[in-house]
């Protein structure tokens, strides 16, 4: 899913979202949990991490309180 973090500031603050282009892996389960992407945003370097995630080597940080709502905007 693509966030507008100028919109979607909650999400925004919770990715520590800096600026640039972000890919972020969120598990919305009972504890929610996030990792983010770390180097180019490729085909190739987004499986590399999904394979660290499926291994179960990914280091995930946790999302504080509840998930936040998304904004209602008109299309």
């Amino acid at each position: 899913m693509w966030l507008n973090a100028a919109i979607e500031k909650q999400w925004a603050a919770i990715f520590n979202y800096a600026g640039n282009d972000l890919v972020v892996v969120l598990n919305p389960g009972k504890r929610k949990r996030f990792t983010p992407h770390d180097g180019p945003i490729t085909k190739d370097a987004v499986s590399i991490t999904l394979e660290t995630i499926i291994g179960g080597n990914a280091r995930f940080n946790r999302v504080p309180d509840a998930l936040p709502t998304f904004e209602l905007r008109a299309e």
